[in-house]
């Protein structure tokens, strides 16, 4: 549909309104033109018609795992963490492959204080992509809250070999602040980011 094309060129120009506009006319028979009114009231805050949207969206294409992701988004967002694990759990059944579905379930566990429930899907997201950086971090802050540092040492230099690249944000992470009392993270620190 091309009016549903150029409602995508407005919301991409940032005006939510007009996108807003255009796509109402398609959303109640067109899953991409209920995705793009869900995702423009989404950046426009409208978070209840984002809602409404995006529901009407996972009506129309169920396989459709995007609608699923923004609504688990938004749900966890408004500390709705049992809605957001539904619609993250629902999308996983779907497509048990999504990395960025499994890392928003984990920081949904992890915000809730769920540490192993979280640390499974960081430990997925390692099995699905082996080098990705991001998942053994988060797994290295599980372990030192949980008061493991050697394994949160371990997991550490795991996400440091993978390309995780943000030293500042390690040397002031609160969760950390066990393991950077210790002479191997200042070895590590040292291996890895060399001042």
């Amino acid at each position: 549909n091309e009016d549903v094309g150029a409602a995508f060129n407005t919301l991409e120009e940032g005006n939510y309104d007009d996108a807003i506009e255009q796509l109402d006319d398609f959303s109640d028979s067109d899953p991409d033109a209920a995705f793009g009114l869900g995702f423009a009231y989404y950046l426009d805050g409208q978070t209840d018609r984002a809602i409404e949207a995006f529901q009407q969206m996972a009506e129309l294409d169920p396989e459709n795992t995007d609608a699923l992701y923004y609504l688990g988004l938004i749900y966890a967002e408004e500390g709705d963490y049992e809605k957001a694990e539904e619609k993250l759990l629902d999308l996983l059944t779907i497509n048990p492959m999504d990395e960025t579905a499994w890392y928003e379930l984990g920081f949904l566990y992890l915000d809730a204080g769920y540490y192993e429930d979280a640390y499974e899907c960081f430990d997925t997201v390692l099995l699905i992509n082996p080098e990705d950086p991001d998942a053994p971090y988060e797994m290295a802050r599980l372990h030192a809250i949980s008061g493991n540092t050697e394994e949160a040492l371990s997991a550490l230099e795991l996400a440091f070999a993978n390309g995780f690249y943000d030293a500042e944000f390690v040397r002031m992470d609160p969760d950390l602040e066990e393991v950077r009392n210790t002479e191997a993270y200042e070895e590590l620190m040292a291996t890895y980011f060399p001042e």
